[in-house]
């Protein structure tokens, strides 16, 4: 058993053995199915949503929602039409390059070939637009352009979501058509009518509002938003021609609905949340958990960074409203520490014509040298005023400033015979010291 040759010549394995190849001819070349049966194991499904709905009734407002919690790609009409001229000039540029030998030349050849591809069809695009009126291109560039942002990577491993297009129903039918160059376990039939599985949405949100609504947004906008997309005479060209579009049976909903895509409707007129947050939320608790991968790594490192500077901001906050309040703490006591020494003021000056019993300091009265300015005293009070340090004897005609705890300075007293209210007050004894 020790000397048994163990190898085995790959001829007797794939002729000798019983054994179904699925990739025989190596993981390169079946690398598209490897990525489906890896996206199905982990369950790692596309999302793909359609919105629909009047114009201005919100429908970016909610898709951008949606994209964003579903971490899937927002596809606006106008944007996927300049990416995909974009895209095409730059593969253009391939044909406009010198080659700098032929084995670069053969490896490109397929790049080479659909280069110029792009290139007949960009010129195309430019012709259909000179000879319009209004530089628009006509649906059938639109969905070509279209059909290849559907099927780019980005869209199919992760997801879309549709923003208002298609509007008429066969723009619908020519967008989702079986083109016979995919793969034949993703194409479908309904009622007779074919269509690519990967480009059809699993979910429609339809959001509904009345003319008289819509009108009143419209008005209400600033004018940085309305521009010329929502100038009076063109929101009310635009919104006749969705209601002429939907006045039958023959509806790009009921289209869907044919498909088995049935809609979800909302009406934006009872919606009070702020950018229609509701309906959002109910979308994405009817649809569930994100299918796709999560954040990657300079996501988590963009949420904590953000996290972190909106903790910092709090505590800011939170530091500047201490600070505000303890500036209107001080600020109170003091006008109720000058309200007061002023009401002390006022009685000394209209009791200065009684007779007063002072005792002189240095035999001296206090028309002379150094006066105390309290009364007689009992012994034990006039001793517990001493020994707490808030009885003073002030020399000359005006008192000196009074300081609160921690340095707050007290507007000085008038020499009226009135001594360390004060320190009196703030000890507990504003019966003791009178004027």
């Amino acid at each position: 058993m020790l000397l048994l040759d163990l190898r085995i010549e790959g001829v007797q394995v794939k002729e000798g053995m019983r054994i179904k190849w699925r990739a025989e001819t190596g993981i390169v070349e079946n690398m598209p199915a490897l990525v489906k049966e890896f996206k199905a194991e982990r369950k790692l499904n596309p999302l793909r949503l359609c919105i629909l709905g009047a114009p201005a009734v919100g429908k970016t407002t909610v898709a951008q929602q949606l994209a964003k919690h579903f971490r899937i790609h927002h596809l606006k009409i106008k944007d996927v039409i300049d990416d995909g001229i974009d895209a095409l000039e730059k593969s253009v540029s391939l044909l406009k390059s010198p080659d700098e030998d032929e084995a670069k030349e053969d490896e490109d050849e397929e790049a080479m070939a659909q280069a110029q591809e792009d290139s007949d069809l960009l010129n195309v695009i430019k012709e259909n637009r000179e000879q319009s009126s209004n530089n628009r291109i006509d649906d059938e560039h639109v969905h070509e352009l279209l059909r290849r942002k559907l099927k780019s990577k980005p869209c199919q491993n992760q997801g879309f979501i549709l923003d208002g297009y298609p509007k008429r129903v066969e723009q619908a039918k020519e967008l989702f058509a079986k083109s016979g160059d995919g793969d034949e376990e993703e194409e479908e039939e309904k009622d007779g009518l074919s269509y690519e599985k990967a480009l059809m949405p699993e979910y429609l949100i339809v959001l509904d509002a009345s003319d008289e609504f819509l009108k009143e947004r419209v008005m209400n906008l600033s004018e940085s938003v309305v521009g010329v997309h929502n100038s009076q005479d063109n929101f009310m060209r635009r919104l006749r021609v969705f209601r002429e579009d939907n006045l039958d049976d023959a509806t790009v909903v009921n289209y869907f609905d044919e498909m088995e895509v049935h809609p979800h409707r909302f009406d934006v007129s009872v919606d009070k949340s702020f950018n229609h947050h509701d309906i959002a939320d109910k979308m994405a608790s009817l649809i569930g958990k994100p299918r796709n991968y999560g954040p990657t790594k300079d996501e988590l490192e963009e949420s904590r960074r953000r996290e972190k500077e909106e903790q910092t901001r709090r505590d800011d906050e939170e530091r500047l409203e201490r600070e505000r309040k303890d500036v209107e703490e001080a600020a109170d006591r003091i006008r109720r520490q000058n309200e007061w020494v002023s009401g002390q003021a006022e009685r000394s000056t209209s009791s200065a014509g009684r007779p007063t019993a002072h005792r002189q300091a240095g035999g001296a009265r206090d028309d002379g040298g150094a006066v105390d300015a309290h009364e007689e005293l009992p012994d034990a009070a006039r001793h517990a005023h001493a020994d707490a340090g808030a009885h003073r004897v002030l020399q000359g005609p005006t008192r000196g400033p009074h300081r609160l705890p921690g340095g707050v300075p007290v507007p000085s007293q008038p020499a009226s015979g009135l001594t360390c209210p004060i320190e009196c007050l703030l000890l507990g004894w504003p019966a003791l010291c009178r004027a």
